[in-house]
C-alpha cells in the first residue's frame, strides 16, 4: 500500500521547475552539514537511499565522489536523476540489499528514516549494518521531535510514520547492533548573508532557552534542538 503511494499520488506532488535553484541552496547547507561526517577517501562506495531528485548526489559529484549511487521509489525521481548523469536505480533499495552482498563505505538516508514502520525500523537498520565494509557507517537526516514545530514537522507529510529524538535514535541503532552513534544538529543555511551571518548567534539563544525549558520540565541530557538531527551510526 505504502509503495503505491510512492509510485502513484506522491508523484503528482513532484516539482522539478525550480531544481537548479534548489541545488544551489542545498549544496551549501549539505556542505555546512555533512562535510564532517563524509569519508577522506572520494573513491568510497556511497548509497544515498530514498534519493530524491538527486540532489545529495549530485552534492557528492561535486565534492568528487565519485562512486556514489542512489535508490528511489518514484520513477520520475530516478529520470530526473539520471538527466544528471547520476547513477541511480528505481526500486526499494531494502529488498535490493537483502538480495545481494555489495558493501559499502557509507550508506545514507536523508528524510527516510521516518517514513519506515516502527516495527520495521531495526531489522532494515540490521541490514544495513551488514552492507557496511569495516569502518563503515550509516548517516541519517531526520526531523528532530525535540524541535518546538516538530509536530507540524511530523505531521504535515502523510508517509510519516515516526519522530525521533537524540536519544531514540540512539537506541535504534544500540539495538541494531551499532557499535557508536552520535547525533548533532544540523545548522540551516539562508541564502541571504545578513541572515546567514548572525545564525550562530540565534543557534545559542535558541538552545539556552530550550534546555532551560526541558530541565524545568524535569527532562534531562538533551542538547540537540534543531529542526532536524543528523546521526552518525558506526559499524
Amino acid at each position: 500500500m505504502k509503495k503505491n503511494i510512492y509510485l502513484t499520488k506522491y508523484n503528482q506532488t513532484l516539482n522539478y521547475d525550480n531544481t537548479k535553484k534548489e541545488f544551489n541552496l542545498y549544496n551549501n547547507y549539505f556542505y555546512r552539514n555533512y562535510k564532517n561526517y563524509l569519508p577522506s577517501d572520494r573513491s568510497a562506495n556511497i548509497l544515498d537511499i530514498g534519493c530524491g531528485n538527486g540532489i545529495f548526489l549530485r552534492f557528492l559529484k561535486k565534492m568528487n565522489f565519485y562512486n556514489s549511487e542512489g535508490f528511489d521509489l518514484s520513477l520520475e525521481n530516478v529520470e530526473e536523476c539520471k538527466k544528471f548523469g547520476l547513477s541511480v536505480d528505481f526500486g526499494d533499495a531494502f529488498e535490493y540489499l537483502s538480495q545481494n552482498n555489495k558493501k559499502y563505505s557509507v550508506i545514507v538516508l536523508n528524510d527516510v528514516i521516518e517514513h519506515i514502520p516502527k516495527n520495521e525500523v531495526v531489522d532494515k537498520m540490521q541490514l544495513l549494518k551488514s552492507h557496511l565494509e569495516d569502518g563503515g557507517y550509516v548517516i541519517v537526516k531526520t526531523l528532530n521531535m525535540s524541535n518546538p514545530i516538530s509536530v507540524n514537522t511530523l505531521y504535515c507529510d502523510f508517509t510519516h510514520e515516526y519522530g525521533y529524538t537524540e536519544k531514540n535514535i540512539v537506541q535504534v541503532f544500540s539495538l541494531a547492533g551499532f557499535n557508536n552513534c552520535e547525533v548533532h544538529e544540523t545548522i540551516v543555511y539562508f541564502d541571504f548573508l545578513a541572515v546567514d551571518f548572525i545564525l550562530p548567534a540565534i543557534y545559542f539563544l535558541n538552545n539556552f532557552f530550550y534546555r532551560i525549558k526541558y530541565l524545568y520540565n524535569g527532562k534531562k541530557g538533551y542538547h540537540v534542538f534543531s529542526k532536524n538531527l543528523i546521526c552518525v551510526a558506526h559499524k
